[in-house]
């Protein structure tokens, strides 16, 4: 998982009485599936029911965030949260997200100054290869195809799309080699005398990989049991969601026993804690053993969100001001 924050500041007047409005974007470039995201708008404007504002996500899906409601009361700056947004929740993050306002009505204008997205998503990570290799025919060792990954994490969801050109598929048995020597046959002599395989194996079929280590070199074997008809693996490619695992140490007042007692709850990344409640971190720690009903975990959530957004220096300075995690009174 991870958290990204982007922001755009605008500082130009919505077009009064106009059906066009006025659009800002904000790029996101990390791959991942949003697992829950927040919205800042700051907008001025003196007459809230002139306004209706869109998000729209880089897929095309559209959410109206304002509609007019507000009557002659002012709109100031305020911050959507995931229940309005859930129809957001399993998108993809990297690309283009836009928000529009609109203000349908005349005499009263107002200003978007700027606006800020904050997401907590899964992070998945994709590899392709373009192989263009012939399979030899009628060959008990075939092709091996190596992808590396270098990212590590614990899978939690996996997807293998295969390209291949034959003439007769039902030929064709392949098989994925994981980074641990853990195998899945993906292909066995099925599909009889069918043209070519361009096929997608997803987290059902590769359930023997869950739980496992991303990192490493992944390894595809295909062969071609039978003679006369030859074919070429084309390309393949791995779609993986993973659970990184961070160094939880990193934030004061956790050491080893409690990163260990959260990393044993399922909590391994800075992402997981900073989206959690501290007094729900407090119950996990509690759960694993009554010693740790002594922690303060008031700052964990907060400095976890500091470190996941990659704010190392501020965090450190916010650090030096605490004692063993906790506020100093």
């Amino acid at each position: 998982m991870f958290i990204v924050k982007a922001n755009a500041v605008v500082g130009a007047e919505i077009p009064d009485n106009c059906d066009e409005g006025l659009s800002s974007a904000i790029e996101i470039g990390k791959t991942g599936k949003v697992k829950d995201i927040k919205v800042n708008v700051d907008i001025e404007h003196p007459f809230a029911g002139d306004l209706k504002i869109v998000m729209k996500s880089p897929s095309g899906k559209e959410i109206v965030l304002h509609n007019r409601q507000g009557g002659n009361e002012a709109y100031t700056a305020k911050t959507y949260h995931c229940a309005m947004l859930e129809d957001f929740v399993g998108e993809g993050a990297q690309g283009t997200w836009v928000l529009t306002a609109f203000d349908h009505a005349v005499r009263d204008s107002g200003k978007l100054n700027g606006w800020e997205i904050e997401m907590l998503s899964d992070t998945v990570m994709t590899h392709k290869v373009e192989v263009g290799e012939e399979i030899p025919d009628d060959n008990v060792i075939g092709i091996e195809s190596v992808i590396t990954v270098e990212e590590g994490g614990t899978i939690t969801d996996l997807n293998l799309h295969m390209d291949i050109t034959h003439p007769y598929i039902g030929d064709i048995v392949a098989k994925l080699i994981g980074p641990s020597g853990r195998a899945c046959l993906l292909q066995r002599s099925e599909g009889g005398n069918a043209d070519n395989l361009d096929k997608t194996y997803d987290s059902e079929i590769l359930k023997s990989f869950l739980g496992d280590e991303a990192k490493g070199k992944w390894r595809l074997q295909v062969k071609d049991n039978s003679l006369r008809d030859t074919g070429t693996l084309n390309s393949w490619q791995l779609s993986m969601t993973v659970k990184p695992k961070d160094q939880l140490t990193k934030i004061e007042g956790i050491g080893t026993k409690s990163a260990e007692a959260l990393n044993n709850a399922g909590i391994t990344s800075f992402a997981q804690l900073a989206s959690m409640e501290a007094t729900a971190v407090k119950e996990t720690l509690v759960a694993a053993g009554k010693s740790f009903n002594r922690f303060d975990t008031t700052t964990w959530p907060a400095q976890a969100r500091m470190a996941a957004l990659g704010e190392w220096d501020a965090l450190k300075v916010w650090q030096d001001e605490l004692d063993g995690g906790k506020v100093v009174q």
